[in-house]
C-alpha cells in the first residue's frame, strides 16, 4: 500500500504523535473519560502538586473560618433588629 499524500497542520484540528517512549496529544481541548492514572511525575510537578494542594486545604480551612465569622455576625444583627422592631433598647458597654 502507498500513501500518496498527508493531511498538513493547517488541516487538523488535533494530532496525536506515537513512538515507542512517547505519546504526544496536541489539541486545544483534551477530555478524558474514566479512570486516569499517572505513575510518575518529576520532581518539579510532585512539587506544584503538593503546593496547589496545600494552598487549596489552607484556602478552604480559611472561607470556612470566614463563614463562620458571617454567619455570627449575622446572628447578632438579627438579634438586634428583632429587639429594634420589639422596641427593646439594648445597651453593651458604651453602644446603644
Amino acid at each position: 500500500m502507498t500513501v500518496s499524500s498527508k493531511v498538513g497542520n493547517d488541516e487538523v484540528i488535533s494530532k496525536i504523535n506515537q513512538s515507542a517512549e512517547t505519546i504526544k496529544i496536541s489539541a486545544s481541548k483534551v477530555n478524558i473519560e474514566g479512570a486516569v492514572t499517572f505513575s510518575s511525575f518529576d520532581t518539579d510537578l510532585q512539587s506544584r502538586i503538593t503546593t496547589a494542594e496545600g494552598n487549596a486545604s489552607t484556602a478552604k480551612s480559611q472561607a470556612s473560618t470566614a463563614n463562620t465569622t458571617a454567619n455570627t455576625a449575622k446572628d447578632i444583627l438579627d438579634s438586634w433588629k428583632g429587639e429594634a422592631e420589639a422596641g427593646v433598647t439594648t445597651i453593651n458597654g458604651g453602644l446603644i
